[in-house]
């Protein structure tokens, strides 16, 4: 097949290249048009109850996780100079004017502060609930605002939520509209925000805080399309420099970085194509495209160079290059596309996008090199002298004799040092927990972090925490069971704040509480539970069909589809998904001593809730792919190879590595979470590769060498052993640009991934080897000589 597959490329290669490069610029034309993903990425399936209640409690209340935050800390909140200014500031903010689908937009549907408080106010005439504005546009003078100051603090409503009087730390809330929330939009927003607050508090010399999920949101997809663009230069860049310095060769060099450049236009392609976008996931395949691209030319080229010295006949070193090496370079991005590819097959949106667009990227981008190296080198000038020098490079040469000499001299240190560094590496594994937070990406030395933590330290977390209750049978809780349930509400109220890692709580009792203090004409010993008496008098100025009325609206932002679901409403620290869901079932245990299940049918969602489940089900599904893609890899070994032993000498030296890593990982405190597990399945199916590359060429040189282990082995170093090592390099490199990122995830993925392929590039060269030696026995009795004659060609005799 490959002998008639090279014959092919090499007769038809002029329309063979323009078929590769028309195609390849309409894919990039394609990947122009590649949208940001500026929505909640789909971790959980429809199908999962968690996803479904979170579903269900939007359909009912709206979207819990649409304001963003203004923090500021200051004993000058009530001096009338600043105060005047963050009334202007929060004026400003709620006119925001943009042009949303080729329409004007207000954005910001309300600005909450202390000096933008709506308060109830009672009128008698219409028997309604009015809303006024407690603060004027102006005030005029510190006398006057000393007076405001009082009544604000007489709204015991809004006590804990927008000012913390110990800490002089006061908090802005800005409601944003959903649909320009998840658009593109929410980014030019969020600017036009800070901006506007860096022109009006500039002369306070007082730092602003901004948090909430709007805002987080924000951060993270800005920082995915500009990563985005700077990893692949710096990916190309990188591996531009490693080439040139190996080969010294511009051809080396530039023809290479053009077949990576084609397989990014095609994952770009691939990713407006499919329908989908760009997330923090699928915005790392087209620098991963380029890293793992790298190595099937420098194989191919290497091999190239290795024939043409030879016998100095371009065309027969091409078609013996894709015959002898071809077939082995289509195997080792096989397991490569299967280490991604194993994601489509979770139930998880993202994982799934990710797994399908890099596994069909990898083998595109094995197609575009097998079809345009040849075909370029083909009509380019014979390889010179200086060309080829670096197949002498003595300092290499010695490396690999040294490798030689340990293998075939110094077998049982080799194997004394293995089982330490692997007894070590599982001491270290038994160490590692699990554990994921939601703001996970962001480092703690940045000011995103840092502001989060202010939010945390004075109002006690930012992260919606929502519980829904109903009736257990699916009735109607009004009358007198509503004021039952008001009041049961209120003591779950009372414990959930006894928890310090909770903010300030909401629900329909708090909505009573202030149309009764309202109705008692703002006076604050009444912000309480009304009698049943007065609640009855109430009612008359809560008119369903009045929409002009404050207090039946606020009663709808707590209970809705007539009194049967309500909610509480609080925020939450980043606790972890380890501590987040030890509270959460705390709470929940003592809440079933005020909400009888046989009565009440109490649920917990949320953004915090779903990043709970989201976050466990992402490290089982990784996890589960990790098994998958093991499995997967170990079957096309032992289709190639055929041999028990073969496979075993195969898989040893690539799992070694991922049990080093993990005990580095369990060494250092680097929690198992979705961005740490990736690793094991990505850099296994890459480490694999090596393996392939070296049986391959130990399979091609057997015969040659008379059933001789030792010189087949010291003939396959000598061959395959640079191109091992140039490509660890390459990958190596590649993958620690991603240390640069300002994402923990992207970080802790290109370092880990980095250890791996590093240690397994010493796995595959020494312990690989090793192992070969080791079954030596089985190999002269030509116990392999069926396993892969009719896969690989033999080397000529």
């Amino acid at each position: 097949m490959w002998t008639q597959t090279a014959s092919f490329i090499l007769k038809y290669s002029i329309i063979l290249l323009l078929i590769l490069l028309s195609l390849s610029a309409y894919m990039g034309y394609q990947g122009t048009k590649a949208e940001m993903s500026y929505s909640f990425s789909k971790i959980i399936p429809n199908t999962d109850s968690v996803y479904i209640e979170n579903e269900k409690f939007k359909s009912l209340f709206g979207e819990d996780a649409n304001t963003l935050v203004l923090g500021v800390q200051t004993d000058k909140l009530f001096n009338i100079d600043f105060y005047n200014d963050w009334y202007r500031l929060g004026k400003a903010i709620k006119n925001i004017s943009i042009n949303f689908r080729g329409k004007p937009n207000m954005p910001i549907k309300d600005v909450l502060s202390v000096a933008h408080l709506p308060i109830l106010v009672r009128n008698d005439s219409l028997k309604r609930f009015d809303v006024m504005d407690m603060v004027p546009e102006r005030v005029n003078t510190q006398a006057e605002l000393n007076k405001l100051k009082e009544k604000i603090f007489d709204q015991t409503f809004y006590d804990g939520l927008l000012l913390n009087k110990k800490s002089n730390a006061s908090i802005m809330h800005i409601t944003f509209d959903s649909e320009v929330l998840n658009s593109e939009s929410r980014i030019e927003v969020v600017n036009k925000i800070k901006d506007i607050t860096a022109l009006h508090m500039k002369k306070h010399n007082t730092e602003i805080h901004y948090s909430g999920l709007p805002f987080i949101r924000t951060v993270m997809a800005t920082k995915v399309k500009n990563e985005l663009i700077a990893f692949i230069f710096l990916a190309l860049l990188s591996t531009a420099v490693i080439l040139f310095i190996l080969f010294r060769s511009l051809y080396m060099v530039v023809f290479p970085v053009c077949v990576v450049i084609m397989g990014v236009m095609w994952s770009m392609g691939l990713i407006s194509l499919l329908g989908y976008k760009v997330t923090i996931l699928t915005g790392l395949i087209p620098p991963l495209i380029v890293v793992i691209g790298i190595p099937n030319c420098i194989y191919l080229l290497n091999r190239y160079h290795t024939e043409f010295v030879k016998h100095g006949n371009k065309i027969r070193a091409w078609s013996r290059v894709i015959e002898k090496v071809g077939v082995a370079t289509f195997f080792t991005n096989l397991t490569t596309s299967v280490g991604f590819g194993v994601f489509f097959l979770t139930e998880s949106a993202i994982l799934k996008e990710f797994g399908l667009v890099a596994g069909i990227s990898i083998m595109v981008t094995f197609v575009i090199s097998l079809l345009f190296i040849p075909i370029i080198f083909k009509f380019l000038p014979k390889p010179s002298k200086i060309q080829t020098k670096y197949l002498d490079n003595n300092i290499m040469d010695r490396f690999i004799l040294f490798i030689a000499n340990r293998v075939l001299k110094g077998r049982r240190l080799v194997f004394t040092i293995t089982i330490i560094v692997v007894v070590v590496s599982i001491v270290g594994m038994m160490r590692i927990k699990v554990e994921g937070f939601i703001v996970d990406d962001i480092p703690h030395d940045t000011k995103e972090y840092k502001d989060l933590m202010f939010f945390e330290s004075n109002f006690n977390g930012v992260m919606p925490f929502e519980i829904l209750i109903s009736s257990a049978n699916g009735g109607k809780f009004v009358g007198k069971k509503q004021q039952i349930l008001v009041k049961k509400m209120e003591k779950a109220q009372r414990i959930i704040e006894s928890h310090n890692e909770f903010s300030r709580s909401l629900s329909l009792a708090d909505g009573y509480k202030l149309i009764n203090q309202a109705y008692h004409n703002g006076n604050d010993k009444f912000y309480k539970l009304p009698r049943s008496m007065d609640l009855v008098k109430m009612k008359k100025y809560l008119k369903e069909d009045d929409s002009r009325g404050l207090g039946n609206k606020l009663i709808k932002k707590f209970v809705v589809d007539s009194s049967r679901f309500f909610r509480i409403k609080t925020q939450v620290q980043d606790l972890g998904s380890v501590h987040l869901p030890e509270l959460r079932d705390s709470i929940q245990k003592k809440l079933l001593k005020v909400f009888d299940p046989e009565v009440y049918d109490v649920k917990f969602t949320g953004t915090s809730i779903v990043f709970i489940a989201g976050n466990a089900y992402l490290v089982k599904s990784l996890i589960q792919s990790l098994v998958l893609a093991f499995l997967i890899i170990a079957l096309i070994m032992a289709w190639m190879f055929r041999s028990g032993k073969m496979l075993f000498v195969c898989l040893i030296p690539n799992t070694i590595p991922l049990i080093i890593t993990a005990g580095i990982m369990g060494y250092f405190n680097i929690p198992l979470k979705p961005s740490t597990v990736l690793v094991f399945s990505v850099a296994y199916g890459i480490a694999v590769d090596t393996s392939i590359h070296f049986l391959a060429k130990f399979q091609q040189e057997i015969d040659r060498h008379s059933w001789d282990t030792a010189k087949t082995i010291l003939a396959a170093l000598q061959e395959t052993g640079k191109s091992m090592i140039y490509n660890s390099m390459i990958l190596f490199c590649g993958f620690f640009i991603f240390t640069f990122s300002s994402f923990g995830g992207t970080v802790a993925l290109g370092l880990l991934s980095s250890i791996t392929l590093i240690t397994a590039m010493f796995t595959n060269t020494i312990l690989l080897p090793s192992l070969l030696m080791k079954i030596e026995g089985t190999i002269k009795n030509k116990g392999l000589n069926k396993t892969g004659s009719k896969l690989f060609i033999k080397d000529e005799i």
